[in-house]
């Protein structure tokens, strides 16, 4: 397997690399066997880089819920905070637009599958959403040939030095390109889901001699055990120690520290916060108070939460009344603006309600470190980074994407959250329940954010011949 080494402690006092996946690269050995690639590519004409040849880092993401960009974001992050020169240089590519644009030579968009899927999945319609997973397959499938050629001549003009993919669906056309015109570089496929699901989410294609040079990363054993059964060697799978999360979920917190991100300047006098008694406080106060004084709930669907959230606010408000909340919209500004509108028509004493849209890794660190729980669908981002900030998390049975099943089955074995069947019906006893989780998110060294992002500079800074 691609294994990664400790590489020190980064800035912000976790050692890069801990886990226990985490070993050390062989070096007398290159992560990928070279003179099999050359082998590959005999008599192939790839164009070599220029002498003054600049580092060219490339992401390939989706705008399709909010996973895929924050897995990118998090490893870009990631390698800034390690001081990595060329990392500011990174760019993230829209998956989308590139296939607009290597199939009909135009990037305006007829069929947006991205912003319909983020369509469904505000509404609440995941099985729906589903859909557009299978349909994007087809899709490619259909369009390979044109996305070969369209990789082609996008990696012959830019010679990058390592791809790397956060979406899937592309990793056959991506590979096959790659290896054609950059024998010696190599395709990083990040897993942003915990199963492999060949009628919608297609992670990963069989192994076969255009995947010499595709190293898929695999945060769970659900995954390395597909990866394997589609061939792929030890040396091209990573086994990481979890799914990527934002480094930002890793630094050190402190109740009176002023850089954490509950004090960050976003004094919006929008936010609806009450106090015991019919006056409103300061914001910055009832900020600090939040969570202090009574168990805080946090509502968190990830990138796009559904507009069923209002209804699951008011629910808990009457079944846990002595519970604050803070619920965080993500991209559906409407359900942010109800909900604010909703919350200040209460004339009533209890607990602080903070609504938010789009906010930092930051601040939602913040906010989870002080829940009793998070609630909210099971996306497999959002379960990682509750578990790296040890935080229980309550998810439903109903409605779930196909891709998500293996996430509650997670959830139910690891014990690190429970799964009640709607969430308009939490169990009274929710708090209590919750509690029984503590003892296994102590279990949790996800470092898989450092794991990948040491990968990347290996491929990029090491990449030569022996």
């Amino acid at each position: 397997m691609v294994a990664v080494e400790p590489v020190g402690a980064s800035s912000s006092g976790v050692r890069l690399g801990e886990g226990p996946q985490a070993s050390r690269v062989r070096g007398t050995t290159p992560l990928l066997n070279h003179r099999k690639v050359k082998a590959k590519n005999a008599g192939r004409k790839a164009d070599d880089p220029p002498a003054n040849h600049s580092r060219t880092v490339l992401f390939l993401c989706g705008r399709g819920g909010g996973g895929h960009k924050a897995a990118s974001i998090a490893l870009r992050d990631c390698l800034e905070r390690q001081g990595v020169s060329w990392a500011q240089g990174i760019e993230i590519l829209d998956a989308g637009s590139l296939f607009d644009l290597m199939t009909s030579g135009s990037s305006s968009k007829l069929f947006d599958g991205d912003e319909w899927y983020n369509w469904f999945m505000k509404r609440g319609f995941y099985r729906i959403a589903g859909l557009c997973g299978y349909i994007a397959t087809q899709a490619v499938r259909w369009r390979r040939r044109r996305l070969i050629a369209g990789f082609e001549t996008m990696f012959r003009k830019r010679q990058p030095d390592v791809v790397v993919a956060f979406v899937p669906y592309f990793n056959v056309p991506t590979r096959t390109a790659l290896l054609r015109t950059c024998p010696r570089r190599k395709l990083i496929t990040v897993v942003t889901d915990m199963s492999n699901w060949a009628g919608g989410h297609l992670w990963i294609d069989p192994y076969d001699d255009d995947a010499i040079n595709h190293i898929m990363v695999a945060g769970c054993p659900e995954l390395v055990d597909q990866t394997r059964a589609l061939g792929y060697p030890e040396d091209n799978i990573l086994i990481s120690s979890g799914m990527v999360v934002n480094p930002a979920f890793y630094e050190h917190y402190s109740e009176g520290s002023t850089s954490s991100a509950i004090v960050d300047p976003i004094d919006d006098p929008e936010n609806p916060f009450r106090r015991d008694g019919p006056a409103l406080e300061s914001i910055a106060d009832a900020r600090q108070r939040l969570g202090r004084e009574r168990p805080l709930i946090m509502i968190f669907f990830g990138g796009f939460a559904p507009n069923r959230t209002a209804q699951i606010c008011r629910k808990l408000l009457k079944s846990h009344p002595r519970c604050d909340q803070v619920i965080l919209c993500g991209g559906n500004k409407q359900l942010e603006t109800d909900l604010r509108r909703d919350l200040e028509s209460l004339e009533r004493p209890g607990p602080l309600c903070l609504v938010e849209g789009l906010v930092a890794a930051g601040r939602v660190r913040e906010h989870m470190r002080r829940a009793s729980c998070v609630v909210g669908k099971p996306g497999p981002g959002v379960v990682a980074e509750a578990n790296v900030c040890g935080v229980p998390f309550v998810t439903e049975s109903r409605n779930v994407m196909p891709q998500e099943r293996s996430v509650l089955r997670y959830i139910e074995k690891s014990g690190v959250g429970i799964v009640v069947k709607d969430f308009c019906k939490m169990p009274a006893d929710l708090l209590e329940r919750v509690k029984m989780c503590r003892r296994p998110l102590k279990q949790n060294r996800n470092r898989a954010v450092f794991e990948v992002a040491r990968l990347i500079r290996h491929c990029v800074e090491h990449d030569e011949d022996d």
